[in-house]
């Protein structure tokens, strides 16, 4: 099922408008264990992301504008000066309209609580988590979370003030933040991939299709497990691209050694199922427009 466009502009610039208006209040509300918000993804995602958004702010600026989202310049720029970074993923396996937004960086609770109300046509909910039997330290915790009065599929949580969670059932993210901190991320690869924090842009792709390599012109379709890659900002109007590609078989494997290289970038053989490319480069613009369709559409 392709979700439609205006939903997707919806829950995000419903997003990025609510953090605009939030205040420099100090926040009072009791903190849960800090958990590494990775940890807090659904584990059957299509599309991972990581984006640090003072390195890459022209870039998110730009996909704002490719997808028509009704904001201003000025309260964009406003709020990416308050995100450090977030975390995404998109699809879902039986769900491909599934997306899951987590954002760090400064959400003062009496700005928020000033922000989502009735009046202003949110409901205010409360949803219990417990931690089930496992050795969690909390057993359980509730969580308030917002949802449109209009009957829009979003939900908005901040369980800090530090921290925003965006999803349309932000449910089974409250019951995984009670036993997040015992998750081992190094026995996910989008996980393992995405701890790889820094300046670059990171995105982890499961079963990708043919976007992906569209960027650089090829109308190919690889039969990959799976590419977890970086994009660095080369200057303003070009990106540095590297991937690592992993193949379901050797005769894939073949293929891809055939045909990656007319990427243009160097291609190294890890092992008999795994290849990486480095080098590469793409236009801003057509990464611009990838990301903005990938986004908009809910397609991989």
């Amino acid at each position: 099922m392709i979700f439609k466009r205006y939903r997707v502009l919806e829950l995000f610039v419903s997003f990025l408008v609510i953090i605009c208006t939030l205040t420099n209040c100090a926040s009072s509300k009791k903190k849960l264990p800090e958990v590494e918000p990775i940890a807090l993804l659904s584990d059957d995602a299509y599309l991972y992301l990581y984006v640090p958004v003072k390195a890459h702010e022209s870039f998110l600026l730009d996909i704002l504008e490719a997808s028509s989202a009704n904001i201003s310049e000025k309260d964009a720029r406003s709020v990416l000066n308050r995100i450090q970074s977030f975390y995404s993923c998109i699809g879902e396996k039986g769900n491909s309209s599934h997306i899951e937004l987590i954002a760090e960086g400064s959400f003062p609770s009496v700005g928020v609580k000033n922000v989502f109300t009735k009046k202003k046509g949110w409901a205010t909910q409360v949803y219990e988590a417990n931690a089930g039997e496992t050795d969690s330290k909390i057993s359980s915790h509730k969580f308030t979370y917002y949802e449109p009065l209009d009957g829009k599929e979003i939900e908005v949580s901040f369980p800090s003030s530090s921290r925003c969670i965006i999803s349309e059932n932000a449910k089974p993210i409250f019951n995984k933040y009670l036993n997040a901190q015992d998750i081992e991320l190094s026995e996910s690869n989008y996980a393992s991939w995405l701890q790889n924090k820094g300046d670059n842009i990171l995105f982890y792709l499961v079963m990708p299709g043919q976007n992906l390599w569209k960027m650089f012109g090829l109308n190919i379709s690889l039969s990959c497990n799976s590419i977890s890659g970086k994009l660095s900002s080369i200057d303003d109007s070009a990106y540095g691209v590297s991937v690592l590609v992993t193949m379901p078989d050797k005769l894939s494997a073949f293929a891809a050694k055939r045909l990656l290289p007319l990427i243009g970038g160097k291609v190294k053989e890890i092992d008999e199922l795994t290849l990486s490319v480095s080098g590469m480069q793409v236009q801003k613009k057509l990464l611009v427009d990838t990301f903005s369709k990938l986004i908009d559409e809910r397609m991989l």
